[in-house]
């Protein structure tokens, strides 16, 4: 079946910042339960490991006082997979208590069981689920825990890696027929550009 059929192309003539929000991208790991062949090593390899509390108590405070008197914070939370950290749940309450009026955003894999989902979703502004083709064993499972997940803001990305695009079309199809709400679900197409990008960095570094 044709990419065709799965993507559609949204017109716009500028991109605006919203002046109410800071956006907050924070890789707080890089210790992962997968190791996709379009990731490079840095996302997967467990060469720093989980932050302390304390880091994360005095980072957001002082994001809170620098930014929060006159804008909103909305946390995007990034590994690696926080999903397996177990203080995880202790981090998003400490920023939750630093900034009240924060969205916190969560991107996982899934890995975890539906009572965690169960537990985690009523901690987060809403939830990220990405997909990845070469490394799910059980994209039914897969769906178990979205399903778990009481969550109004729920998007699922399923990689297109094209070496598996079969598979890829396949897992959209299934996920689409049975996930029980969803608020979007999207083709994300992955390749290995970051080894062109690698080696441009290390022939500039030799020169």
């Amino acid at each position: 079946m044709s990419a065709r059929n799965y993507m559609k192309t949204l017109l716009f003539d500028r991109i605006q910042a919203d002046p109410d929000w800071v956006i907050i991208d924070w890789t707080m790991t890089n210790v992962c339960n997968y190791a996709c062949e379009y990731c490079p090593s840095i996302i997967h390899d467990g060469s720093f490991g989980w932050p302390s509390l304390d880091s994360i108590d005095y980072t957001t405070r002082m994001l809170q006082s620098h930014y929060g008197k006159s804008r909103r914070l909305e946390y995007t939370l990034l590994g690696g997979e926080l999903a397996i950290w177990k203080k995880l749940p202790e981090a998003i309450d400490i920023i939750k208590k630093n900034s009240p009026d924060s969205n916190i955003k969560f991107i996982t894999n899934g890995v975890m069981p539906e009572d965690y989902w169960r537990r985690i979703g009523t901690q987060v502004s809403s939830v990220v689920f990405s997909y990845h083709p070469t490394q799910v064993k059980s994209v039914e499972k897969f769906v178990e825990s979205i399903n778990a997940l009481d969550n109004e803001y729920k998007t699922i990305l399923v990689l297109a890696w094209p070496a598996v695009w079969d598979k890829v079309l396949e897992a959209r199809e299934y996920i689409l027929n049975n996930v029980k709400e969803f608020t979007s679900l999207e083709l994300k197409l992955v390749d290995n550009r970051y080894e062109a990008c690698l080696l441009y960095t290390s022939d500039a570094a030799d020169e």
